[in-house]
């Protein structure tokens, strides 16, 4: 890992982010292995908790690959499942995105990126006519959730969708309103801060949200806490 306190960044090198790619091909090839080895899973998932080292909540999509260890531990090898291909498929995608940079992120919160006043506002259940809207840093957006996304999808899960597209929106307009800070978020919803502050769900959907969450931060080397 490569140092710079004067710009400061931590970097990991080329050769690095080619070796830990060649691991993650190898699993997510089609077809795929039918079995790896434990010290094919070791190596990759060494690398991969290095990298976690700047990657925010990196850590947090390393649990399949940490069950397929065990396993291989214990029985001399381990199948290629659909979560463990999945879970190589997120880190190959954040790998590429990736620039290899990170900024060292401060202890303590900077400012927000958006005033109290203009913090992000929303009905997610929709009300009268099936919408909800959000007041985006001084652009206000409306948004129309589909017959079906208001059917499949309970209040939680709308209110998570609706906090990741604010931050995808803001990333849009400006990667430098969030990259390389620290700062809190307000929402109302107990459950969905719950989640996104412990970087963790068993609830499908939320896992979903929470994926794309961390790739965003990971690729603007941002944090956020509700």
């Amino acid at each position: 890992m490569d140092i710079d306190l004067r710009s400061n960044t931590a970097s990991i090198p080329a050769q690095k982010v080619e070796k830990i790619m060649s691991y993650l091909g190898a699993v997510t090839a089609v077809p795929a292995p039918r079995r790896l080895q434990l010290r094919f899973l070791e190596e990759m998932l060494g690398l991969l908790n290095w990298i976690s080292s700047l990657l925010v909540s990196g850590r947090f999509h390393l649990a399949q690959i940490v069950s397929a260890r065990r396993a291989a531990s214990a029985k001399g090898g381990a199948n290629v499942t659909m979560g463990l291909r999945e879970e190589c498929e997120w880190w190959a995608g954040v790998v590429t995105k990736w620039n290899r940079v990170s900024i060292i992120l401060p202890p303590e919160h900077a400012p927000s990126p958006f005033s109290l006043e203009d913090s992000p506002v929303t009905d997610a259940a929709g009300g009268a006519d099936g919408g909800g809207g959000g007041f985006f840093n001084g652009l206000w957006t409306a948004v129309k959730w589909s017959e079906e996304e208001l059917e499949e999808l309970d209040i939680m899960e709308l209110e998570a969708l609706m906090y990741c597209i604010f931050l995808k929106m803001l990333i849009d307009r400006d990667p430098l309103l969030v990259q390389g800070r620290r700062f809190v978020a307000r929402n109302d919803n107990q459950p969905w801060l719950a989640a996104c502050n412990s970087n963790d769900s068993t609830k499908p959907t939320i896992a979903v949200l929470l994926a794309w969450l961390h790739e965003l931060m990971a690729v603007y080397s941002f944090d956020v806490e509700l």
